[in-house]
């Protein structure tokens, strides 16, 4: 199983839509190709860019794969910020800076839920089809 990530960067890069299509598919083909489950995760909100239009091509892609997504833009969006930092790019972190403690506090930052949902697409993987 791989999660793939893919962050802000990506959509901050300017990267063309049709680019970005083009090397996410190569990325999926090749996973699969080498018998990985690609799991393909959202861009979270910024302010420097319209992630949707990439997060479209993400979801879509994720149909046309029959893969797993984990769509990290919708759990991000109730967030303070949307769960990011001041910096509009990367995900908020706890005062604790403990990112592995799902307490209902730390679920408020970015760095957090993004560590449980993780968990949760990897352990619902391992339940539905790695433990056979």
């Amino acid at each position: 199983v791989a999660i793939i990530m893919i962050g802000t960067n990506d959509c901050t890069g300017h990267t063309p839509p049709e680019s970005f299509e083009a090397d996410l598919r190569r990325t999926l083909d090749t996973s699969i190709g080498y018998g990985v489950i690609p799991v393909l995760s959202t861009i979270p909100w910024t302010s420097y860019c319209d992630a949707m239009i990439y997060n479209n091509i993400i979801i879509n892609l994720a149909r046309q794969y029959d893969t797993p997504l984990l769509n990290y833009y919708s759990a991000m969006e109730s967030l303070p910020h949307h769960g990011v930092g001041e910096d509009d790019v990367h995900p908020t972190v706890p005062p604790d800076n403990n990112t592995a403690n799902f307490s209902a506090e730390n679920l408020q930052y970015g760095y957090t839920l993004r560590n449980l949902t993780a968990l949760q697409m990897l352990d619902a993987i391992w339940r539905q089809v790695l433990s056979y």
